[in-house]
Protein backbone atom coordinates (compact mmCIF):
# COMPACT_ATOMS: atom_id res chain seq x y z
CA UNK A 1 0.00 0.00 0.00
CA UNK A 2 2.43 2.58 -1.02
CA UNK A 3 4.58 3.57 1.56
CA UNK A 4 2.17 2.12 4.13
CA UNK A 5 2.88 -1.54 3.31
CA UNK A 6 5.98 -0.95 6.40
CA UNK A 7 3.35 0.95 8.32
CA UNK A 8 4.34 4.03 9.94
CA UNK A 9 2.42 4.96 13.07
CA UNK A 10 1.47 8.15 13.73
CA UNK A 11 1.78 8.65 17.76
CA UNK A 12 -0.52 11.64 18.54
CA UNK A 13 -1.51 11.27 22.41
CA UNK A 14 0.92 9.58 23.98
CA UNK A 15 4.90 8.39 22.66
CA UNK A 16 5.32 5.09 21.23
CA UNK A 17 1.56 4.05 21.58
CA UNK A 18 -1.47 4.53 19.29
CA UNK A 19 -4.90 3.33 20.04
CA UNK A 20 -7.80 3.98 17.37
CA UNK A 21 -10.81 2.07 16.22
CA UNK A 22 -11.36 1.05 12.43
CA UNK A 23 -14.19 -0.93 10.47
CA UNK A 24 -12.24 -3.09 8.23
CA UNK A 25 -13.70 -4.66 5.36
CA UNK A 26 -10.29 -5.41 3.77
CA UNK A 27 -6.91 -4.71 4.83
CA UNK A 28 -4.05 -5.45 2.72
CA UNK A 29 -0.58 -7.33 3.49
CA UNK A 30 1.23 -5.12 5.40
CA UNK A 31 3.55 -5.04 9.08
CA UNK A 32 4.78 -2.35 11.45
CA UNK A 33 7.54 -2.28 14.09
CA UNK A 34 4.93 -2.11 17.02
CA UNK A 35 3.22 -4.93 18.53
CA UNK A 36 -0.74 -4.59 17.64
CA UNK A 37 -3.21 -5.97 20.10
CA UNK A 38 -6.84 -5.56 19.14
CA UNK A 39 -10.05 -6.95 20.28
CA UNK A 40 -12.95 -7.79 17.85
CA UNK A 41 -16.32 -5.91 18.86
CA UNK A 42 -18.16 -6.87 15.76
CA UNK A 43 -18.03 -8.84 12.09
CA UNK A 44 -16.34 -12.22 11.44
CA UNK A 45 -12.74 -12.03 9.30
CA UNK A 46 -10.03 -13.95 7.94
CA UNK A 47 -6.55 -13.14 9.21
CA UNK A 48 -3.61 -13.98 6.67
CA UNK A 49 -0.05 -14.34 8.22
CA UNK A 50 2.07 -15.91 6.27
CA UNK A 51 0.75 -19.94 5.56
CA UNK A 52 -1.76 -19.67 8.36
CA UNK A 53 -5.31 -18.41 7.82
CA UNK A 54 -7.56 -17.56 10.90
CA UNK A 55 -11.28 -16.93 10.51
CA UNK A 56 -12.17 -14.71 13.95
CA UNK A 57 -14.58 -13.78 15.50
CA UNK A 58 -16.37 -11.35 17.93
CA UNK A 59 -14.62 -11.62 21.72
CA UNK A 60 -11.20 -12.54 20.28
CA UNK A 61 -8.05 -11.19 21.28
CA UNK A 62 -5.24 -11.14 18.34
CA UNK A 63 -1.51 -10.49 19.17
CA UNK A 64 0.86 -9.36 16.21
CA UNK A 65 4.64 -9.23 16.97
CA UNK A 66 6.51 -5.98 15.78
CA UNK A 67 7.53 -7.08 11.37
CA UNK A 68 5.14 -9.63 10.99
CA UNK A 69 3.52 -9.24 7.71
CA UNK A 70 -0.74 -10.04 7.71
CA UNK A 71 -3.70 -8.96 6.16
CA UNK A 72 -7.12 -8.71 7.21
CA UNK A 73 -10.34 -9.64 5.46
CA UNK A 74 -14.12 -9.55 6.50
CA UNK A 75 -15.78 -12.75 6.11
CA UNK A 76 -18.97 -11.36 4.89
CA UNK A 77 -19.17 -7.71 2.78
CA UNK A 78 -19.83 -5.85 6.30
CA UNK A 79 -17.03 -4.36 7.86
CA UNK A 80 -15.46 -5.68 10.85
CA UNK A 81 -14.63 -3.37 13.93
CA UNK A 82 -11.54 -3.60 15.58
CA UNK A 83 -9.61 -1.54 18.31
CA UNK A 84 -5.65 -2.09 17.53
CA UNK A 85 -3.41 -0.93 20.28
CA UNK A 86 0.06 -0.43 18.52
CA UNK A 87 3.09 -0.09 21.18
CA UNK A 88 6.84 0.37 19.78
CA UNK A 89 9.15 -1.96 22.14
CA UNK A 90 10.71 1.66 22.70
CA UNK A 91 8.06 2.48 24.87
CA UNK A 92 9.17 0.41 27.36
CA UNK A 93 13.11 -0.28 26.35
CA UNK A 94 13.67 1.83 29.47
CA UNK A 95 12.94 0.21 32.39
CA UNK A 96 12.61 -3.22 30.68
CA UNK A 97 15.15 -3.49 28.11
CA UNK A 98 14.67 -7.06 27.02
CA UNK A 99 11.47 -6.65 25.52
CA UNK A 100 13.29 -5.05 22.26
CA UNK A 101 14.08 -9.11 21.46
CA UNK A 102 10.58 -10.70 23.21
CA UNK A 103 8.51 -12.51 20.78
CA UNK A 104 5.32 -13.91 21.39
CA UNK A 105 4.27 -17.64 20.13
CA UNK A 106 0.36 -17.11 19.96
CA UNK A 107 -1.46 -14.99 17.55
CA UNK A 108 -5.17 -16.08 18.82
CA UNK A 109 -4.46 -15.31 22.62
CA UNK A 110 -7.26 -15.79 24.50
CA UNK A 111 -7.18 -19.88 25.35
CA UNK A 112 -3.93 -19.13 26.87
CA UNK A 113 -5.24 -16.18 28.93
CA UNK A 114 -7.97 -18.28 30.54
CA UNK A 115 -9.46 -16.74 33.74
CA UNK A 116 -7.40 -13.42 33.12
CA UNK A 117 -9.01 -12.63 29.91
CA UNK A 118 -11.71 -10.24 32.05
CA UNK A 119 -8.57 -8.59 33.47
CA UNK A 120 -6.45 -8.17 30.45
CA UNK A 121 -9.67 -6.55 28.71
CA UNK A 122 -10.66 -4.03 31.61
CA UNK A 123 -6.79 -2.79 31.64
CA UNK A 124 -7.21 -2.67 27.72
CA UNK A 125 -10.42 -0.57 27.20
CA UNK A 126 -9.26 1.60 30.31
CA UNK A 127 -6.15 2.47 28.51
CA UNK A 128 -8.57 3.08 25.18
CA UNK A 129 -10.46 5.04 27.64
CA UNK A 130 -7.80 7.19 28.86
CA UNK A 131 -6.57 7.98 25.36
CA UNK A 132 -9.41 9.02 24.03
CA UNK A 133 -11.20 10.86 26.79
CA UNK A 134 -7.96 13.26 27.22
CA UNK A 135 -8.49 14.26 30.87
CA UNK A 136 -5.88 15.62 33.20
CA UNK A 137 -3.16 13.35 33.66
CA UNK A 138 -4.27 11.02 30.89
CA UNK A 139 -0.90 10.30 30.15
CA UNK A 140 -0.18 8.89 33.09
CA UNK A 141 -3.11 6.71 33.01
CA UNK A 142 -2.52 5.45 29.82
CA UNK A 143 0.42 4.64 30.59
CA UNK A 144 -0.13 2.19 33.31
CA UNK A 145 -2.82 0.60 31.76
CA UNK A 146 -0.53 0.02 28.59
CA UNK A 147 2.32 -1.34 31.02
CA UNK A 148 -0.31 -3.52 32.93
CA UNK A 149 -1.61 -5.12 29.39
CA UNK A 150 2.06 -5.99 28.74
CA UNK A 151 2.81 -7.51 31.98
CA UNK A 152 -0.31 -9.99 31.60
CA UNK A 153 0.65 -11.02 28.30
CA UNK A 154 4.20 -11.90 29.46
CA UNK A 155 2.73 -13.62 32.37
CA UNK A 156 0.52 -15.93 30.55
CA UNK A 157 1.18 -16.28 27.01
CA UNK A 158 4.16 -18.33 25.35
CA UNK A 159 7.12 -16.60 23.79
CA UNK A 160 10.65 -16.56 23.77
CA UNK A 161 13.71 -14.71 23.41
CA UNK A 162 15.42 -13.61 19.86
CA UNK A 163 19.35 -13.35 19.84
CA UNK A 164 20.73 -10.38 18.18
CA UNK A 165 21.22 -12.27 15.49
CA UNK A 166 17.85 -13.42 14.78
CA UNK A 167 16.55 -10.02 15.18
CA UNK A 168 19.09 -8.38 12.27
CA UNK A 169 17.86 -11.39 10.25
CA UNK A 170 14.00 -10.32 10.60
CA UNK A 171 14.82 -7.21 9.60
CA UNK A 172 16.27 -7.81 6.46
CA UNK A 173 13.78 -9.82 5.47
CA UNK A 174 10.88 -7.53 6.62
CA UNK A 175 12.74 -4.83 4.60
CA UNK A 176 13.05 -6.46 1.66
CA UNK A 177 9.51 -7.79 1.87
CA UNK A 178 8.15 -4.35 2.67
CA UNK A 179 9.84 -3.07 0.05
CA UNK A 180 7.99 -6.01 -2.78
CA UNK A 181 4.98 -4.95 -1.33
CA UNK A 182 5.09 -1.59 -2.18
CA UNK A 183 6.09 -1.87 -5.53
CA UNK A 184 3.07 -4.72 -6.21
CA UNK A 185 0.78 -2.39 -4.69
CA UNK A 186 1.62 -0.11 -6.96
CA UNK A 187 1.98 -1.65 -10.22
CA UNK A 188 -0.61 -4.44 -10.32
CA UNK A 189 -2.95 -2.18 -11.93
CA UNK A 190 -0.77 -2.09 -15.22
CA UNK A 191 1.11 -4.48 -16.31
CA UNK A 192 3.28 -6.53 -13.91
CA UNK A 193 6.03 -9.02 -14.11
CA UNK A 194 7.59 -11.34 -11.48
CA UNK A 195 10.87 -10.58 -13.76
CA UNK A 196 10.00 -6.66 -12.87
CA UNK A 197 10.57 -7.40 -8.95
CA UNK A 198 13.13 -9.71 -9.89
CA UNK A 199 15.30 -7.07 -11.60
CA UNK A 200 14.36 -4.92 -9.22
CA UNK A 201 15.49 -7.10 -5.90
CA UNK A 202 18.43 -8.30 -7.68
CA UNK A 203 16.95 -12.19 -7.31
CA UNK A 204 16.39 -14.99 -9.76
CA UNK A 205 13.07 -16.05 -10.75
CA UNK A 206 13.03 -19.55 -8.91
CA UNK A 207 14.37 -18.05 -5.81
CA UNK A 208 11.40 -14.89 -5.85
CA UNK A 209 9.10 -17.06 -6.72
CA UNK A 210 9.60 -19.60 -3.91
CA UNK A 211 9.68 -16.22 -1.08
CA UNK A 212 6.19 -15.67 -2.37
CA UNK A 213 4.63 -19.08 -2.08
CA UNK A 214 6.98 -19.52 1.47
CA UNK A 215 5.35 -16.34 2.86
CA UNK A 216 2.09 -15.73 1.35
CA UNK A 217 1.33 -19.23 0.81
CA UNK A 218 0.77 -18.15 -2.74
CA UNK A 219 2.41 -17.63 -5.88
CA UNK A 220 3.02 -14.06 -7.29
CA UNK A 221 0.48 -14.40 -9.97
CA UNK A 222 -2.23 -15.83 -7.33
CA UNK A 223 -1.72 -12.57 -5.47
CA UNK A 224 -1.51 -9.99 -7.77
CA UNK A 225 -5.07 -11.61 -9.44
CA UNK A 226 -6.13 -11.31 -5.53
CA UNK A 227 -5.26 -7.38 -5.36
CA UNK A 228 -7.07 -7.34 -8.91
CA UNK A 229 -9.90 -8.73 -8.43
CA UNK A 230 -10.91 -6.59 -4.57
CA UNK A 231 -10.09 -3.77 -7.02
CA UNK A 232 -12.62 -4.91 -8.97
CA UNK A 233 -15.15 -6.17 -6.84
CA UNK A 234 -14.97 -2.54 -5.08
CA UNK A 235 -15.49 -0.72 -8.13
CA UNK A 236 -18.53 -2.26 -9.19
CA UNK A 237 -20.14 -2.09 -4.98
CA UNK A 238 -19.47 1.50 -5.49
CA UNK A 239 -19.22 2.84 -8.70
CA UNK A 240 -21.50 3.27 -11.94
CA UNK A 241 -18.12 2.43 -14.18
CA UNK A 242 -18.62 0.38 -17.05
CA UNK A 243 -17.38 -2.95 -17.01
CA UNK A 244 -14.47 -2.68 -19.53
CA UNK A 245 -13.04 0.68 -17.82
CA UNK A 246 -13.53 -1.53 -13.99
CA UNK A 247 -11.19 -4.53 -15.93
CA UNK A 248 -8.50 -2.17 -16.85
CA UNK A 249 -8.59 0.21 -13.93
CA UNK A 250 -8.39 -3.07 -12.00
CA UNK A 251 -5.28 -4.48 -13.78
CA UNK A 252 -6.99 -7.21 -15.70
CA UNK A 253 -5.99 -7.30 -19.63
CA UNK A 254 -9.89 -7.86 -20.74
CA UNK A 255 -13.48 -8.34 -19.20
CA UNK A 256 -12.99 -12.05 -20.28
CA UNK A 257 -10.17 -12.63 -17.72
CA UNK A 258 -11.64 -10.51 -15.12
CA UNK A 259 -14.82 -12.63 -15.30
CA UNK A 260 -12.70 -15.67 -15.29
CA UNK A 261 -11.74 -14.66 -11.99
CA UNK A 262 -15.34 -13.74 -10.95
CA UNK A 263 -16.83 -16.91 -12.04
CA UNK A 264 -14.11 -18.76 -10.13
CA UNK A 265 -15.20 -17.30 -6.49
CA UNK A 266 -18.94 -16.64 -7.13
CA UNK A 267 -19.72 -18.83 -9.70
CA UNK A 268 -21.10 -16.17 -12.13
CA UNK A 269 -19.67 -12.81 -13.97
CA UNK A 270 -18.44 -9.35 -12.86
CA UNK A 271 -22.28 -7.92 -14.24
CA UNK A 272 -23.72 -10.65 -12.07
CA UNK A 273 -22.59 -9.76 -9.38
CA UNK A 274 -23.04 -6.03 -9.67
CA UNK A 275 -26.40 -7.08 -10.17
CA UNK A 276 -26.82 -9.05 -7.12
CA UNK A 277 -24.88 -7.45 -4.49
CA UNK A 278 -25.95 -5.70 -1.65
CA UNK A 279 -26.05 -2.22 -0.92
CA UNK A 280 -22.54 -1.34 0.54
CA UNK A 281 -21.28 0.55 3.63
CA UNK A 282 -19.69 4.26 3.17
CA UNK A 283 -15.98 3.39 3.48
CA UNK A 284 -14.16 3.48 1.00
CA UNK A 285 -10.18 2.59 -0.52
CA UNK A 286 -7.33 3.99 2.01
CA UNK A 287 -6.43 7.58 1.38
CA UNK A 288 -3.20 8.32 -0.32
CA UNK A 289 -2.92 4.29 -0.89
CA UNK A 290 -2.38 2.82 -4.22
CA UNK A 291 -3.82 -0.69 -2.76
CA UNK A 292 -6.82 -2.24 -2.26
CA UNK A 293 -7.02 -1.65 1.43
CA UNK A 294 -11.27 -0.92 1.82
CA UNK A 295 -11.69 0.76 5.67
CA UNK A 296 -13.12 3.25 7.76
CA UNK A 297 -11.76 5.42 11.21
CA UNK A 298 -14.55 6.82 13.19
CA UNK A 299 -13.73 10.08 14.48
CA UNK A 300 -12.71 10.62 17.98
CA UNK A 301 -16.25 11.81 19.18
CA UNK A 302 -17.74 8.34 17.72
CA UNK A 303 -15.11 6.27 18.98
CA UNK A 304 -15.64 7.71 22.39
CA UNK A 305 -19.65 7.62 22.41
CA UNK A 306 -19.15 3.84 20.92
CA UNK A 307 -16.53 2.58 23.64
CA UNK A 308 -18.28 3.95 26.93
CA UNK A 309 -21.94 2.34 25.27
CA UNK A 310 -20.14 -1.08 24.62
CA UNK A 311 -18.31 -0.86 28.66
CA UNK A 312 -21.79 0.18 29.98
CA UNK A 313 -22.96 -3.03 28.03
CA UNK A 314 -20.57 -5.16 29.52
CA UNK A 315 -21.14 -3.60 33.11
CA UNK A 316 -17.40 -2.19 32.72
CA UNK A 317 -16.32 0.22 35.34
CA UNK A 318 -16.26 3.66 33.04
CA UNK A 319 -13.80 5.89 35.19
Amino acid sequence: MSAKEFEFIDYTVLRDVKLFFVDIVHRSMHMHKEFELFYIFSGTMHLHCGHEVHRVQPGEFILFNPRVMHEFRAASDKSVRILPLQVSPSFWVRFYPQISNVEFDAIRINEHLGERLQELLHHYTQAALSYMQKQPYHELRCAAEVNRVMQILLETLPWHYLTEKEKELKRGFSTRFARIMKYIEEHYTGKLLLSDLCQQEGLSLSYLSRFFTRHLGLSFQEYVTRLRFERAKFLLERSDMKLTDIAYSSGFSDIRYMNKVFLEVYGYPAEAYRQNCPLQEDISFDDGSAGDSVQSFPDEAQSLSYLNTWMASQDFQLS
